[in-house]
């Protein structure tokens, strides 16, 4: 089954939509987006994250000195597959899923989602 969500992602150097955790990744953590078609983790057993609410990625944002609406992240309208809720959350994304009660893991922000698969459909505007 298939649920909307929205993705918060980041634009790298080369203009590519990537991952938020960590654009200037390489590794497993990395994912690219593209609009129109699904993604999957390249971690295998992990999950990628997204959120239910508009205003729960706003309220993230905010509580780490983000804003939304800039140059650098995109908030995107996403179709997502397999979707449950996320409790917790970790900056070492291999540690995470393989150990998620591991060191570093802290709860994660108000509506975020597991999902098993993301495809971006449309850009949030302010």
């Amino acid at each position: 089954m298939e649920t909307k969500v929205y993705k918060l992602v980041s634009v790298n150097s080369a203009g590519s939509l990537v991952s938020f955790n960590n654009p200037t990744s390489k590794g497993v953590g990395c994912i690219e987006y593209k609009i129109g078609e699904f993604v999957y983790p390249k971690l295998e057993g992990s999950k990628l994250f997204a959120f239910s609410e508009k205003q729960n990625v706003v309220g993230f944002l905010n509580s780490i000195g983000y804003s939304v609406f800039s140059p650098y992240q995109k908030l995107f309208i996403a179709q997502a597959k397999d979707v449950e809720p996320g409790k917790y959350i970790s900056y070492d994304i291999v540690g995470f899923w393989r150990n998620p009660a591991s060191s570093g893991t802290r709860k994660a922000p108000e509506g975020t989602l597991y999902c098993s698969s993301i495809k971006l459909l449309e850009e949030v505007k302010s």
